[in-house]
C-alpha cells in the first residue's frame, strides 16, 4: 500500500503538478469563455422632446432587453447603466410610431450582443400644449364701469 501511494503521489511529482496546473488553466479557460444569456430590462431616455408638444397616452418606461456575451463579462457589466434613447426631434402632433433599433442602446460593452428587443416599437400620441391667455390689464370697458 506504501507502495502505492509513494508512486501515485512522490515518483515524477513535477509531471503531475504540471499536469494539475495545466488542467486548472484549461477548466478556468471553458468556464470564462461559456456564453450567457440573461434579460434585463433597461430605461427609456426622451432625447429632443418637443417644447409645444405634450405626451397624451400612456408610455411605458423601459424596453426588455435579451442580452448574450461571455459569462465573465456579462458578470462584470454594470446592468443598470445599459438605456435606452429615444429622439423625439422628429415628432408631430397626432400619433407617432418609432421603432426601437440596436443603435439606441447605450453603454452595452463590447462582447455583449443583443439578442432581442421587446418591443421594437412605441406609439406615442403628442398634442399641442394649450397656453391660456390671461389679460394683465382690464380692457376699456371695464375700466369705465
Amino acid at each position: 500500500m506504501k507502495e502505492l501511494l509513494r508512486n501515485l503521489f512522490i515518483n515524477k511529482w513535477q509531471y503531475k503538478l504540471a499536469a494539475l496546473i495545466t488542467a486548472f488553466i484549461l477548466w478556468f479557460y471553458v468556464v470564462s469563455e461559456q456564453n450567457l444569456t440573461i434579460n434585463i430590462s433597461a430605461p427609456i431616455e426622451f432625447l429632443n422632446f418637443p417644447s409645444d408638444l405634450k405626451i397624451t397616452n400612456k408610455v411605458r418606461n423601459t424596453i426588455e432587453l435579451l442580452l448574450q456575451g461571455r459569462r465573465d463579462i456579462i458578470n462584470k457589466m454594470d446592468k443598470k447603466e445599459i438605456k435606452v434613447q429615444i429622439d423625439l426631434s422628429n415628432v408631430r402632433k397626432g400619433k407617432n410610431n418609432i421603432s426601437i433599433s440596436t443603435l439606441q442602446i447605450k453603454n452595452v460593452p463590447k462582447g455583449v450582443s443583443i439578442i432581442n428587443i421587446t418591443p421594437t416599437g412605441l406609439t406615442i400620441d403628442f398634442d399641442k400644449i394649450e397656453v391660456e391667455s390671461t389679460p394683465l390689464t382690464q380692457s376699456k370697458e371695464e375700466k369705465r364701469q
